[in-house]
């Protein structure tokens, strides 16, 4: 059994934090990427695999790999031709449904006996997302359970102070030579409190389930909104939170009446971390401290309902302190 720690990040709306998956290589898959003339030139998509199984239905499935400074949301599109002859674009979104820099996720298209492939996969769209990348998940996982049918059995424990809603977790299958020949998704976990763990079980289809060697690209997507920080006695922080940055140790500390956090831009330059929480009266201040320090080039703003606050984050990884959160007290 291999313990590793899972992150995600979440595009935000105002006081709506929607959070959705991410990618973490569990075995390095030995897929060969195709680089793209694409207006954005540091995604790649991997040669596709195909194959029809017992009911006559073909798939097709492949990797999207992001390698960039940040996250992505993306369609793959695929030309087919339809029982009546006539050609037809079908369009997917990867497992994944944000791609993180430097991660993979992967897609897959169910063609039913309706359809067939005239074409490779190629992506029709990429769009930027200013996507927190959370850590809030630890998954246990064997990398192949042989004996009980080649299937990926693990489990996911909530290590954060948020709850997690319609939680599944993705994976791409992969033969003894490396290619890549399914990608799998397991059934939804409807919801996942803090310090909650939940079993899970991802099985490819019977067609290619034989030559099953491994498992990589495993993640997990979270596919409901959460909005509220859990603060312990029946108490939540409604927020909200935009950068395209790893946030981890996110949490709020009573003693000083702060919410905390690690950020670490994925921009080498450095780049903006945007947060919003209610205003609790006209006269509601707040420190920002970085790194211990006050931060006075962090800029915020009030409207009367929300606090809106504005910090730069350097390059690598930074302490995140905000002071006076539910009261007057700075």
């Amino acid at each position: 059994m291999i313990s590793r720690i899972m992150r995600y990040k979440a595009p935000i709306l105002y006081l709506v934090v929607i959070i959705s998956a991410t990618c973490l290589t569990l075995l390095c898959a030995n897929s060969s990427f195709v680089h793209l003339a694409y207006s954005y030139d540091q995604v790649q998509i991997s040669k596709p695999y195909s194959y029809v199984d017992s009911d006559g239905n073909a798939h097709v499935v492949g990797l999207i790999k992001n390698q960039g400074y940040v996250p992505l949301k993306i369609i793959v599109a695929l030309k087919t031709l339809n029982t009546s002859g006539d050609s037809e674009v079908l369009h997917n979104t990867t497992l994944g449904s944000i791609v993180y820099p430097f991660t993979e996720s992967p897609f897959k298209f169910d063609m039913g006996q309706n359809y067939s492939a005239i074409n490779l996969p190629f992506i029709e769209k990429v769009s930027e997302v200013q996507s927190p990348f959370y850590e809030v998940l630890l998954q246990n996982y064997t990398t192949m359970n042989a004996t009980g049918g080649k299937i990926l059995v693990g489990t996911v424990k909530n290590i954060g102070n948020v709850i997690l809603h319609n939680v599944s977790v993705y994976a791409s299958v992969h033969q003894e030579d490396g290619t890549q020949i399914d990608s799998v998704k397991t059934i939804t976990i409807p919801i996942l409190r803090p310090g909650d763990i939940e079993n899970y079980v991802a099985k490819p289809n019977t067609a290619v389930q034989p030559k099953a060697t491994y498992f990589s690209c495993a993640g997990f997507d979270i596919n409901a909104p959460i909005n509220t920080l859990v603060l312990g006695n029946d108490q939540f922080l409604p927020y909200s939170l935009e950068s395209a940055a790893k946030i981890s140790d996110f949490k709020y500390n009573k003693d000083d009446d702060s919410l905390t956090f690690l950020a670490d831009h994925y921009n080498p330059a450095g780049g903006i971390v945007e947060l919003r929480i209610p205003q609790v009266s006209d006269i509601h201040t707040l420190t920002i401290l970085l790194d211990h320090k006050i931060d006075t080039d962090a800029k915020i703003a009030k409207n009367g309902k929300t606090v809106a606050i504005d910090i730069f984050i350097p390059p690598e990884s930074h302490n995140v302190k905000i002071k006076g959160v539910l009261s007057t007290i700075s």
